[in-house]
């Protein structure tokens, strides 16, 4: 009897892996055989909110697959996506850059939904999803009734800092308490780009740069620094970052959010996922590709028994 045909890496912090996708050297891919990514805003805000409560991620299934000379045991791939686009006419999603040349892939069999989510959260200042705000409105309210549905806006992920305050209030100023996935909004950081047009009626909210209403959350992601900076530390750091923000405006709220990043910072430190990755044909014992290839087909049909039907030939492609 063959040994286990996947390997177990138990102690693998999110963020650093998230950081291997944003790489352009990246061989963190997609297998075709994958399912379209279909979660939607909403859900984008629930999967952090579990991160900062410290809910359990889940685990990731990913196949190490060699790139080798013979056609047949092509894997068709594809990236992820920094911008997400859905039912918007003569728009298309934008995916982030990877390595086209690697000799090897780490794909994602089970996870992506989880692991796209968090790139278009986390991910550079304008990823997110382009909507049409008939779609944006049944995320935000339950209803897409009376909605143009030829309008779109493109949204990023912000914390909201006049429900963030509120929030601190509530838990009588004790960051800890606060419910990190009632402070965050979808919002339009530019109306150049970010609608199909500027005299529609609005779905989204629109924030600038220095209005200091709406902070990208992916901004505060990338400035948290490792668990020992302290909030006076980032009442400095946070100046320079959201320098745009007139000092007036920012004043009034540097010190909770000052603490609120070493939260953010503890987060990206102590989130932990574990990775099944199951081994490439030539080392994981099996002698015959067929019967190697019948494996992954039938590991990845459990797992996503809401999916198509799989066949061994959409692996082999022969």
């Amino acid at each position: 009897m063959n040994g286990p045909i996947y390997t177990s890496e138990s102690k693998k912090i999110l963020s650093e892996f998230i950081n291997e996708i944003f790489d352009k050297d990246s061989i963190v891919v997609i297998p075709d055989l994958q399912r379209p990514y279909i979660w939607n805003p909403a859900q984008v805000i629930l999967l952090i909110d579990s991160l900062f409560k410290k809910w359990p991620f889940g685990s990731l299934l990913c196949w190490n697959v060699k790139v080798t000379d013979n056609a047949s045991d092509f894997i068709p791939y594809r990236g992820f996506w920094e911008e997400v686009v859905r039912n918007v006419q003569d728009k298309s999603s934008k995916e982030i850059s990877y390595n086209r040349s690697s000799n090897s892939y780490l794909m994602i069999l089970d996870g992506q939904q989880r692991i796209q989510s968090l790139l278009l959260a986390l991910g550079g200042e304008s990823w997110g999803f382009t909507l049409t705000d008939k779609d944006w409105k049944k995320f935000i309210e339950g209803t897409d009734e009376s909605v143009d549905t030829r309008n779109w806006s493109s949204g990023c992920l912000y914390l909201n800092m006049q429900l963030f305050l509120a929030e601190y209030e509530k838990c009588n100023r004790r960051i800890a308490g606060i419910d990190v996935g009632k402070c965050l909004t979808w919002a339009v950081t530019d109306e150049n780009t970010g609608l199909s047009n500027k005299d529609k009626k609005q779905v989204l909210p629109i924030t600038s740069l220095t209005d200091g209403l709406y902070l990208r959350f992916a901004k505060i992601w990338k400035t948290a620094k490792p668990v020992g900076f302290l909030e006076k530390d980032y009442e400095d750091i946070l100046k320079d970052v959201f320098n745009e923000i007139p000092k007036e405006k920012l004043a009034d709220f540097i010190s909770p959010l000052s603490e609120f990043m070493t939260v953010v910072a503890d987060v990206k430190d102590s989130t932990v996922i574990t990775r099944l990755i199951i081994k490439d044909f030539e080392t994981s014992g099996i002698l015959q590709r067929r019967i190697y290839n019948n494996a992954v087909v039938n590991i990845f049909a459990r797992l996503n028994t809401a999916g198509r039907a799989l066949k061994p030939q959409e692996i082999t492609l022969a």
